[in-house]
């Protein structure tokens, strides 16, 4: 297990050079990813991509976004429903069973699109995905001015309680995935 606060371009390079020296067998990995500073978000995304392309035993990722972020972790979100083009399976993280994302600002494609990919293969690992305080944002936007709720949904809900943009979700909640929603108040 390795819980590691990113609050810096220098932690984020040093997490990365760390993975890849070390690549360790690491089974739970928990991110908190702190905004850095405006024009250097997407080089810590790719730092954060490549960092965990070291260590693709890992079966548990707890990603923990910046609230106060002005960029959305795009780049962290489209690798994680990316394909492999040659072998099927995710091309990043392809032992990932349980996905906890807090606090992250993306398209509901991305969110769809991971759930998709990864629920969809034959050899199909995700288990649980649990979206904390997420919300989305109009496609091709870059910042998070406008963001909408995702909305509640617990284990145990019926299906039919899922935000329609999650609708598509039924299907693999109805064969096993555990899904979370939740929002929580702003203080």
């Amino acid at each position: 297990v390795l819980d590691i606060y990113l609050y810096s371009l220098d932690a984020h390079q040093a997490l990365a050079h760390f993975l890849h020296r070390s690549s360790p067998p690491l089974k739970v990995l928990g991110l908190d990813v702190h905004f850095v500073v405006e024009g250097h978000e997407e080089d810590r995304e790719w730092l954060i991509v490549q960092a965990l392309s070291s260590v693709p035993s890992v079966r548990e990722l707890r990603y923990r976004g910046d609230p106060d972020a002005l960029a959305c972790p795009g780049v962290v979100m489209r690798a994680l429903w990316m394909r492999l083009r040659e072998v099927p399976g995710p091309r990043f993280l392809p032992e990932l069973e349980h996905l906890e994302l807090t606090n992250v600002i993306a398209s509901l494609r991305s969110f769809n699109g991971i759930i998709n990919v990864r629920c969809r293969q034959e050899n199909r690992k995700l288990k649980s995905i649990s979206l904390h305080n997420c919300f989305s944002k109009p496609p091709g936007e870059m910042t998070t001015a406008v963001r909408e709720e995702l909305g509640n949904f617990e284990l145990g809900d019926d299906i039919f309680r899922l935000p329609a943009s999650f609708s598509a979700v039924g299907e693999f909640i109805a064969e096993g995935l555990q899904f979370r929603m939740k929002q929580s108040p702003v203080d």
